[in-house]
């Protein structure tokens, strides 16, 4: 009796992540979609915000427009605040980030504290010396606060007596008296704590208190201020937190910020669903209202610029401006936050095509512009958007049983019915020309032969058809999905007569297949994090295990180059490989949402990334890919930075260095004026070797250098790029 044996070759990761200057632009919404935890004015004029994915904006025009701002980090930024030295300023967030400008968000300094802690407010009261820092830290649940006096070199940590999550603290008048906000590890009591000696002792002020509280705001002095929170409370105090009075209580609205401008009777609290509450009368009255928001997000933190402007911020990036003390709000963001499905771009790199969540857009201009389509009134959830030749002919497929072709670029859209059909439809393919087509769907498989004038029915496996591919002819394609918790992929070779389960061994749900160069070398992904891949026409699938969930898989040009959209909220990347998938390296975007697809049209510069907040970004050098690698995880016997090989350069070098403690590591690139132009590292790092790849499509030649930071070790070494 013979045995047959798979054998499941795991594919070699190289998951240390790389902080590197994305290239990636926002093209919907804009100015951009990540959550934006927090905004601030530092005069009638200037303003910042900052949020998810090390997002940070500027408005030098009283919030009327932004430009994105380079962090040099890619994690969540809970609070931005400035000294009185207007161009000096900080950014704090998670895994113990915090950021310094002295230049007005030109640039910001890395000045990380502790990986292990996640930093929600911060505040310079009175000069550029002092300033004070709340969080938690997620290691051994204690709250923190930290004081500065040297202008954040160094950070003091504080013993406020008690332990809790600290979300906001302010300091009103000067260093001496400020406040903390947040709440008990048991979310069952609120905290207010105080000091009146520069944070050496601390006063518990929420005897009697109830809910969670996420923002206070002293607007005159240290006398009067408010505090607000969850379940709808807001309390007021007239005494220095002695005593609080109840202002509002009952209110289903979760509120997140709370401020008032030069005054304690008009302010305004803001938060959950676009819901905010005003008052004019020092908190005597407060009415309610809903900003025009037509995703009704939540709104995060909110600052008036004078007595009659304020800016809020929120969820998916939510940008709000009033002009009239919050009586009514304009939206700044523009462009819709809807889940985008499918992106392609049939002929060339200027028009394209996008469909999900009842709508369909169209560029004609490379993405600078997208323009709403309809289909149908748009009631349909589109999954697959597909043009398979030209510009003019296209198909879209969503929920119902709903096939709609176009044949004037979108203009118009006709529906095709199939008699019989109302699963779920997910994915098109029309390989060779445009009679002969296929669906997948919810265990269904359609084919056309006359380029979609009438839809055959095939015999398909039951399951969930995620994907359908045909490489190579209308003869040999495959299918994928899942049935419960477990993958398949299918395989046909008479047009869709029959099909065959595939061997790919324990997986589960199978979302992506493609074949990008022919009917034997082919790749698949499953929602839980799995990489599959043939180079045998599905006889072998070797398996290479990801972090988190992965969605959508291209090859634009060859089986060599190619790209996997990775991960959920608060986890978002790319994969790519250029050797076939045998290794993959882990490319951060900056994105902190679901991506549902990728797409390279026609090389490996230009590619576009959508997800399920409307978002679409778009990069013309390959994404500006940095990578890097631990080669050696034998630990040196002391820090080194070799030079960079090949040295010149035309586009992409290698760096090496060497760790000899775990710690944090920096490594950037500088131009002969000493100005940063990428951060290639910025990370806690195990001893090792490691080797860096930097890609500098997007620079022009000449002399640069390349400096390795590590706390204890510094090292600068100079290299060129000759185009």
């Amino acid at each position: 009796m013979s045995k047959k044996y798979i054998i499941l070759f795991l594919f070699i990761l190289n998951i240390s992540t790389a902080y590197a200057q994305s290239s990636w632009q926002w093209q919907n919404p804009l100015p951009q979609g990540n959550n934006l935890n927090s905004v601030t004015f530092i005069n009638s004029s200037t303003g910042y915000t900052a949020g998810d994915a090390g997002m940070i904006m500027k408005t030098t025009d009283a919030g009327e427009s932004w430009i994105i701002l380079k962090s040099g980090t890619y994690n969540r930024l809970n609070s931005v605040g400035f000294t009185n030295q207007l161009n000096t300023g900080y950014a704090v967030g998670n895994n113990g980030t915090i950021l310094k400008t002295t230049n007005g968000g030109l640039t910001w300094t890395d000045r990380s504290l502790n990986i292990n802690e996640y930093y929600f407010s911060v505040d310079f009261p009175a000069d550029e010396q002092t300033g004070y820092l709340t969080g938690v830290s997620i290691t051994d649940t204690f709250g923190v606060i930290y004081k500065t006096v040297n202008g954040g070199d160094t950070w003091l940590p504080l013993n406020p007596g008690i332990n809790a999550v600290f979300n906001e603290v302010e300091f009103p008048e000067n260093n001496t008296t400020g406040y903390v906000c947040g709440r008990d590890y048991n979310n069952v009591n609120p905290v207010i704590i105080k000091t009146t000696n520069g944070g050496a002792s601390w006063i518990n002020q929420s005897q009697g208190l109830t809910g969670t509280f996420y923002s206070l705001s002293f607007p005159q002095n240290s006398q009067v201020g408010y505090v607000t929170g969850i379940p709808g409370k807001i309390y007021k105090t007239t005494d220095g937190g002695i005593s609080w009075s109840s202002q509002l209580s009952g209110s289903s609205v979760q509120f997140y910020s709370i401020d008032f401008f030069g005054n304690d009777q008009t302010g305004i609290a803001a938060g959950t669903f676009g819901n905010y509450m005003r008052t004019t009368n020092g908190g005597v009255n407060w009415t309610g209202n809903t900003v025009p928001d037509p995703n009704s997000n939540f709104l995060y933190s909110l600052k008036f610029i004078d007595p009659n402007r304020a800016v809020a911020v929120g969820m998916l990036g939510a940008l709000l401006k009033t002009t009239d003390a919050g009586v009514s709000w304009l939206s700044i963001k523009k462009g819709p936050s809807k889940w985008i499905e499918s992106v392609c771009f049939p002929v060339n790199i200027l028009t394209g095509y996008v469909c999900g969540s009842g709508m369909i857009m169209k560029t004609t201009n490379g993405g600078n512009e997208w323009i709403a389509l309809n289909a149908e009134g748009n009631t349909v959830f589109f999954r697959e958007i597909q043009f398979p030749f030209d510009n003019e002919t296209g198909y879209v497929t969503g929920s119902s049983g709903r096939i709609y072709k176009t044949t004037d670029g979108g203009q118009n859209w006709i529906r095709q019915i199939v008699i019989g059909v109302g699963a779920e439809l997910l994915d098109i393919d029309f390989p060779l020309n445009v009679n002969t087509g296929y669906i997948s769907g919810d265990r269904v498989i359609l084919k056309t032969t006359n380029g979609g004038e009438n839809w055959l029915q095939l015999t398909s496996p039951s399951i969930f058809l995620n994907a359908i591919s045909f490489p190579a002819d209308n003869e040999t394609g495959y299918v994928c999905g899942e049935s419960g918790s477990s993958g398949k992929i299918y395989k046909t070779t008479n047009g869709g007569s029959e099909w065959i389960q595939q061997t790919t061994g324990q997986v589960s749900g199978i979302v992506d297949i493609t074949f990008p160069a022919d009917d034997q070398s082919g790749y698949a992904v499953e929602w839980a994090g799995k990489i599959l891949r043939t180079s045998n026409g599905g006889t072998v699938w070797n398996i290479y295990q990801a972090e988190v969930n992965t969605y959508g898989i291209c090859f634009p040009v060859n089986a060599v180059t190619g790209y996997v959209t990775v991960g959920s909220y608060g986890a978002c990347y790319l994969l790519k490989t250029t050797n076939r998938g045998v290794i993959w390296d882990k490319v951060n975007i900056p994105y902190n949402n679901q991506s549902t697809s990728v797409c390279f049209p026609f090389n490996t510069d230009t590619g576009y990334i959508v997800g399920v907040t409307g978002a679409i970004l778009k990069t013309v050098d390959g994404g500006g890919f940095v990578s890097v690698t631990s080669i050696s995880e034998i630990v040196p016997e002391k820090y080194f930075l070799f030079q960079n090989y090949p040295n010149p350069f035309n586009p992409v070098t290698n760096l090496e260095f060497g760790i000899s403690n775990l710690g944090f590591v920096s490594l950037k690139i500088f131009d002969l004026l000493g100005k940063e132009v990428a951060t290639l590292v910025n990370e806690k790092l195990n001893p090792g070797t490691y080797r860096v790849e930097f890609d500098g499509s997007g620079l022009t030649s000449g002399v640069y250098f390349y400096r390795l930071n590590t706390g204890r070790f510094t090292d600068t070494k100079k290299m060129m790029i000759l185009k």
